[in-house]
């Protein structure tokens, strides 16, 4: 079967340090972004 995957997450990049909420911030990885992707996987699928 075929199975599209979508990968979320930090990219390959040097990590830092900081606080939890500045750090999501500077990775992309907040509600709103998250939200977004997964809005755009289900719009997308075949």
């Amino acid at each position: 079967y075929r199975v599209p995957v979508q990968r979320v997450g930090v990219r390959d990049v040097f990590g830092q340090s900081g606080e939890v909420d500045e750090l999501m911030r500077a990775y992309g990885l907040t509600d709103e972004n998250l939200v977004k992707t997964a809005k755009d996987i289900v719009k997308h699928r075949i």
